[in-house]
């Protein structure tokens, strides 16, 4: 590996853009930097910054500091009414980029304003003064009494808008009130509704039922008995009639015996034979008696059918109604107890309907509550500005000599310029790891180092470390040469120099390693040197530089904070002022692993 490592560094010294790439325009970058913001620390510190007050409290009125946002950022929309008023018209009067705060006049303590820059903590204030009456504190020269008098005069107009804006207040304040009498109301019907009485009743309604139902039965097991009857009662009427039919029947050849035995004596009588020798007309005589009784039971039958007939009616008849009515009540039970199963559903789903609109109205009483609260403290915060915006309390003259504000930082040793270089050498560290990574692979492809590496008995993974580690300390030698740089002209305040190392290792075995990856799908060395500048550009405008990363939208600050050039940058401006940076160490020490391990598998293939 120490083979690979001193053929690698021999090749990129040996290249005659190696002094421009490794010194000259890493010293010019870090020079540009340095000159640029050298004498700006207040205005470059407090034009990147929010504003805080340590002690406020807006809800008993008791403020003392607002803070301004600068115009070259815009006016912060978030911001409150008095700030981006304030932000309208002071930003012409200064000629650097103001802190200006409004001092409550009936104060009497020490204030101070707390600047946020990154992860840094500035103080900008003045102690061991009692600010009196009047007191407005800005850093500037001497503001001219007509332009003092012109914003007092727009202070008056500010006066009358939060006025407007205080009866508004009330007025929907007033609108609250009615509503939540109307949702109190609704709660109350909604309340008054008891589900448990209708469940009840209908429960008993449910009963009754079972005891129709009951009773139906009964009904049944006597149209069964009725219907026997009737069907016995039929077949009794049956019978009649087929003893009359038989009876009906004998008569018939009865008589035809008759008529017979008359012309047998008819017959006899021309023959001159004897009737009595046949006794014919006791037959005769016997069949008359037997005719006259057969027409006697005939009758008899013919009544005993008739009133057979009409009873079988009748009773047909009533049967037939009495089915008719017991199947319509049938019908009717049935109805009705489908009916009282679907009431009892519905009841369920009102139920539920009524608990969702109950809890609807709650919630309803309670954001009601919580929209009153900040309402009233919002006319308290309104009637607080109001009284302190009271033109009695401004006189331009004393205005006019702003008290000076002087400056004590947390970290007086590191300055606005120190933050720029230390920019301006994690971009270096980064374009240069990834710009001659990169064009050593094009060497490798082009010279078929590749090939002979893959064809070598040799383990290829201490090749490729040796690689590695050729590229970080190249980086590490470009770091040190522009930390020398920097300490010699600007007066670089390096501090904790071992955690400064141990950070800036991790950092450029980071940059290497992304580097490393991106080399493999490198081409040419006019592809290299496109790709470095696509990759890093971005992160240049990332990594807060320009634009301060609180500043970018949510989810670009999120991406902003977790690329390579932010991480490097942080973990190295917290290691010269002593912060933790555990958080920036780890994630550094992730990129190394991953994107190492993720060349590795590439080259294997």
């Amino acid at each position: 590996m120490l083979s690979v490592i001193w053929k690698e560094l021999k090749v990129l010294f040996s290249k005659k853009f190696s002094i421009i790439i490794l010194l000259v325009y890493p010293l010019l970058l870090v020079y540009l930097l340095g000159v640029g913001f050298s004498g700006h620390d207040i205005s470059f510190n407090i034009g990147l910054s929010q504003v805080q007050d340590l002690n406020t409290d807006l809800v008993t009125g008791q403020f003392k500091l607002f803070g301004i946002t600068p115009t070259f950022f815009g006016i912060d929309q978030s911001a409150s009414l008095l700030q981006r008023f304030t932000a309208g018209f002071f930003d012409n009067v200064f000629s650097v980029s103001p802190i200006f705060v409004f001092v409550n006049p009936l104060a009497q303590s020490t204030y101070y304003a707390k600047i946020y820059y990154e992860d840094l903590d500035f103080f900008v204030g003045k102690s061991g003064v009692n600010l009196t009456e009047n007191a407005l504190l800005g850093l500037s020269n001497k503001i001219s009494l007509e332009k003092i008098t012109e914003i007092t005069n727009e202070i008056k107009n500010l006066r009358v808008i939060l006025i407007e804006q205080k009866d508004k207040l009330q007025n929907y304040n007033k609108m609250l009130d009615d509503s939540r009498t109307e949702l109190l109301g609704i709660k109350q019907k909604l309340d008054s509704v008891n589900f448990t009485e209708i469940k009840q009743t209908l429960n008993d309604k449910q009963k009754d039922l079972n005891n129709v139902d009951t009773k139906l039965d009964e009904l049944k097991k006597d149209k069964e008995v009725l219907e026997e009857a009737y069907n016995s009662n039929k077949e009794l009427v049956d019978l009649i009639d087929s003893i009359y039919f038989d009876l009906g029947k004998f008569k018939l050849d009865l008589a035809t015996i008759k008529s017979q035995a008359l012309l047998l004596s008819l017959a006899l009588t021309q023959l001159n034979i004897d009737k009595n020798t046949l006794d014919l007309n006791s037959f005769l005589n016997s069949t008359e008696i037997i005719s006259q009784d057969l027409n006697i039971l005939l009758e008899s039958l013919g009544d005993a059918n008739t009133n057979a007939n009409k009873s079988s009616l009748g009773l047909g008849k009533f049967v037939k109604d009495f089915n008719a009515t017991f199947n319509l009540i049938e019908e009717d039970v049935n109805d009705t107890n489908v009916m009282l199963i679907n009431l009892q559903n519905k009841i369920v789903e009102v139920e539920q309907d009524f608990t969702y609109v109950n809890s609807v109205v709650d919630n309803s009483l309670k954001k009601q509550a919580e929209i009153k609260e900040d309402l009233n403290k919002s006319i308290v915060l309104m009637d607080s500005l109001i009284l302190q915006l009271d033109p009695a309390k401004f006189d331009p003259e004393a205005i006019a000599n702003p008290i000076k504000i002087e400056k004590e930082s947390r970290y007086e040793f590191f300055k606005s310029s120190n933050i720029a270089i230390i920019f301006g050498i994690v971009l270096v560290l980064l374009f240069n790891a990834i710009l001659l990574v990169s064009m050593s692979g094009v060497k490798d492809k082009t010279q078929g180092i590749d090939v002979r590496e893959k064809l070598a008995p040799r383990n290829r993974f201490w090749f490729f470390m040796g690689r590695f580690f050729a590229q970080s300390i190249v980086g590490i030698m470009t770091a040190i040469v522009m930390f020398l740089f920097a300490i010699l002209v600007f007066g670089f305040p390096l501090q904790n120099v071992p955690i400064l190392l141990v950070y800036l290792i991790l950092s450029i075995f980071s940059f290497v390693s992304v580097g490393l990856f991106i080399g493999l799908f490198v081409e040419s060395e006019s592809i290299a040197i496109l790709l470095s500048l696509l990759i890093v550009m971005p992160m240049l405008f990332l990594s807060g530089l320009i634009l301060p990363i609180y500043f970018m939208p949510q989810a670009l600050s999120a991406v902003a904070s977790i690329l390579p050039l932010t991480l490097g940058k942080n973990a190295l401006i917290n290691a010269i002022v002593g912060k933790s940076a555990t958080y920036y160490a780890i994630a550094l020490l992730a990129y190394t692993v991953v994107f190492l391990s993720l060349v590795y598998i590439f080259r294997k293939r």
